[in-house]
């Protein structure tokens, strides 16, 4: 049995709107597209050109397959957003990062590292509300501070 192109079209198309759809598990749209291209042998450039899709959009899609399986099975188990995963990965790479060399960098660093895991598990309220926002003031006012001085030197 042999089927229309017509058909082959309609299913096309079925399965670009399925990968696009906001609600899509991204762990799930990233797992479909692996499995496309591995079963259709095409490139992730020819993918783009097939289906006008931006490299860069499929290059964000797939990020999730970069995960370790534990936080691959964070991502199915709750709705995580791009952005977070982007986070997941910092994560994993401030690991690897050099040794503080100052004060401020081990201070800096240190509540990058506590602070990484409320992003999935923080309970809102409007203490923590007040208390992030102090906590933007001060980012805020250091980077203005630290522009200031490297525009004089």
């Amino acid at each position: 049995m042999q089927i229309s192109n017509e058909t082959i079209k309609r299913l096309h198309q079925h399965f670009i709107a399925d990968i696009t759809k906001q609600d899509v598990n991204i762990l799930d749209r990233a797992i479909m597209i692996k499995n496309y291209l591995e079963e259709n042998r095409l490139s992730l450039r020819g993918f783009s050109r097939l289906y006008k899709i931006p490299l860069t959009t499929l290059h964000d899609w797939l990020l999730p397959l970069k995960l370790s399986k534990e936080k691959q099975e964070i991502i199915q188990k709750d709705s995580i957003r791009i952005a977070d995963v982007y986070s997941m990965l910092e994560k994993s790479r401030f690991k690897k990062r050099r040794l503080p060399q100052t004060e401020s960098e081990r201070v800096i660093e240190e509540c990058i590292k506590n602070l990484t895991p409320l992003i999935y598990d923080i309970t809102p309220n409007e203490r923590i509300i007040t208390l992030l926002n102090e906590l933007k003031n001060v980012v805020n006012r250091i980077m203005f501070h630290l522009e200031q001085k490297m525009r004089r030197r």
